[in-house]
């Protein structure tokens, strides 16, 4: 069972990785948005709904561990954001680079 868990964790790192920063972004979110849904329906049965107690435990225990996963796609979010900030910032300086060696080169070739 634990060697199952751990090569679909495989699986799945090894999926993103294949995938841009945006397109993880969006996975992400999605997720999380799943997540969110699930913990409010969960709560609403445990907050409406008269049941066993081995039900509301197993309930309960779904929680936490859903609320477990939000909080590590929350950080993943995170690191994707930063991520794809720190692309932006490389293609915001090579841009101003390529634009400071056109200025040197039109001033040089400037015939005025």
């Amino acid at each position: 069972m634990e060697e199952e868990e751990t090569e679909l964790e495989i699986k799945i790192k090894e999926d993103r990785q294949s995938k841009s920063v945006l397109h993880q972004v969006t996975d992400t979110k999605a997720l999380i948005d799943k997540h969110y849904y699930r913990i409010d329906v969960i709560e609403r049965i445990l907050a409406s709904k008269k049941m066993e107690n081995s039900e509301r435990d197993r309930l309960e225990i779904e929680l936490n561990a859903l609320k477990e996963i939000l909080q590590r796609s929350e950080k993943e979010l995170t690191s994707l954001h930063n991520s794809n900030r720190e692309t932006t910032k490389v293609a915001t300086l090579v841009f101003f680079l390529v634009f400071c060696i056109y200025c040197i080169y039109a001033v040089f070739t400037n015939e005025n």
